[in-house]
């Protein structure tokens, strides 16, 4: 769906997209099938750079790696915490490393991120998902639940350590753009939520540079029905935008360099008539 509002949204010439689906287990217990290594944010970041950015044989590998080709990550609900999570590890990764194709990989992937769309993710945590958790045992309980605390520790520090990376002083643009899409309905689960608010505005809103609600409870937040819906058109819009801005800056560059070349090539030639000396022909009719 995306690709096609994309065409008929656009005003200005075509550009190609690559749409990249991750998974990750986001059972609220232990799979017994993976363990906790399965669940370990820590390793979930680890790989999802290996494969998507740094290993050359992976099939979908090379993100952020073109030049001009920008980044547009999207997350829902643990999902974006997921998101900052990637972003801290690279950031953290990129110190640790001498001069080398891996750093300049890593290096080039942040320069091209450009926006991070969170879908109803609860960055302060959620008090019903911390509801669900408690109902696990704790030997039974995803690691990654710690997160869904509220106000907890854990996710604290790992918005201090985001907000500090986009914005390193306080009054300069961001790195890059972050949204939020967040539910307007309350959300019915069998057996899990009954007619609750599983991400309030307050923990959906932190350190978000554009806000938005649509018509849908938590899941569907992310299931958009029709082309035209805010799901949708918020994310696609962006994308444009980002796509002119580029196109925009490109052009000014080629600009400015032509101007270069001309004032260069005039100085050469004034230099050159300069060079002939008093009384001599320089080609021009006398």
């Amino acid at each position: 769906m995306l690709p096609e509002y994309l065409k008929e949204g656009n005003q200005g010439p075509g550009f190609d997209i690559r749409v990249l689906a991750v998974t990750y287990d986001s059972r609220s217990n232990i799979p017994s099938d993976i363990g906790v290594a399965g669940t370990d944010d820590y390793l979930l970041s680890e790989n999802l750079v290996k494969n998507l950015i740094l290993n050359p044989k992976a099939r979908v590998a090379g993100v952020g790696q073109g030049y001009d080709v920008p980044v547009i990550l999207v997350g829902h609900d643990l999902g974006g915490i997921l998101i900052k999570q990637l972003i801290l590890y690279v950031e953290n990764k990129l110190h640790a490393l001498d001069e080398g194709e891996e750093k300049e990989k890593l290096t080039k992937f942040l320069m091209n991120l450009t926006s991070v769309f969170f879908y109803s993710t609860p960055h302060n945590g959620s008090a019903d998902i911390k509801k669900l958790m408690n109902k696990i045992p704790a030997d039974n309980r995803s690691p990654l639940l710690r997160f869904m605390t509220v106000l907890g520790k854990e996710m604290a520090r790992v918005n201090a350590r985001f907000t500090e990376y986009r914005r390193p002083r306080f009054n300069e643009r961001p790195r890059f753009k972050t949204f939020a899409i967040n539910a307007a309905f309350c959300t019915t689960l069998d057996g899990i939520f009954d007619k609750e608010e599983v991400c309030p505005e307050g923990t959906a809103r932190l350190d978000i540079d554009q806000y938005y609600t649509v018509q849908a409870n938590h899941y569907q937040v992310c299931q958009p029905k029709a082309m035209y819906s805010n799901s949708m058109t918020n994310l696609g819009t962006n994308i444009i935008e980002v796509v002119n801005e580029i196109r925009s800056r490109v052009a000014a560059e080629q600009e400015l360099q032509r101007l270069e070349r001309l004032r260069a090539f005039g100085k050469e030639l004034a230099e050159s008539n300069n060079h002939t000396g008093p009384g001599r022909e320089t080609g021009a009719l006398r």
